[in-house]
């Protein structure tokens, strides 16, 4: 990459090992990762507090009595799913609600395996009263499930997106759901990257976090 005049690599490592995150970008060259995931390696981080959003959106759903709460997260293994389900478990245990384990399904992202998830889950008479996802594209296809099994959104189950993308405004009824502030990371990690390239390899690494927040429409 230095040959090719790169100065700086940003990376989502997703399932990459440390190991392999550096064997891709090279030992000396300035890295910003936009995951927490990989503390024993020397990196500039970028992240976004998962946690505070979801929180707002548990907040939201206890408001309105609404305490039996499911979550879908995306594909095991991938940096993705691991925060957003460790900010889902802090945003209930700080309500203090207990989530059963079947009540917590994995999914790829995207509408077609959130739509698979969101069937198990209301597949039962024992289901939770709303399903947090961790992207819009599975919350989708949970609004589409529960549509196909004759239940209603919000009345009858209320489903909450994650990311805020376009779409998120246009499906009906429109997603309520924490904005992912992704503009805003990416100028972020731009500015890491030349924060790092005027200071050096020896300055300790720096680590930015970028709220999140709750954007209410009809969906919960």
């Amino acid at each position: 990459m230095v040959a090719r005049g790169v100065d700086g690599v940003v990376m989502q490592p997703m399932a990459l090992s440390a190991a392999q995150v550096r064997e891709v970008v090279g030992p000396a060259m300035p890295l910003v990762i936009t995951t927490d995931e990989y503390g024993d390696i020397p990196a500039d981080s970028v992240l976004t507090d998962d946690t505070r959003g979801l929180g707002e959106a548990v907040d939201h759903l206890v408001r309105q009595g609404i305490r039996e709460l499911g979550f879908i997260d995306g594909s095991p293994g991938t940096s993705t799913d691991a925060f957003r389900l460790g900010a889902f478990r802090a945003a209930v245990a700080a309500a203090g609600i207990e989530v059963p384990d079947r009540w917590i399904e994995h999914s790829p992202f995207g509408r077609e395996g959130g739509a698979a998830a969101t069937a198990r889950l209301l597949g039962g008479l024992d289901r939770p009263r709303a399903v947090l996802c961790a992207n819009d594209l599975i919350a989708i296809g949970a609004v589409q499930a529960a549509h196909a099994a004759g239940l209603r959104v919000p009345e009858d189950v209320a489903i909450v997106g994650f990311d805020d993308i376009e779409t998120a405004a246009l499906v009906s009824p429109q997603l309520t759901t924490v904005v992912n502030p992704a503009a805003a990371v990416g100028v972020a990690c731009a500015r890491t990257i030349l924060w790092r390239v005027e200071n050096g390899p020896d300055v300790p690494c720096k680590r930015t976090v970028l709220p999140t927040r709750l954007v209410v429409r009809q969906s919960a």
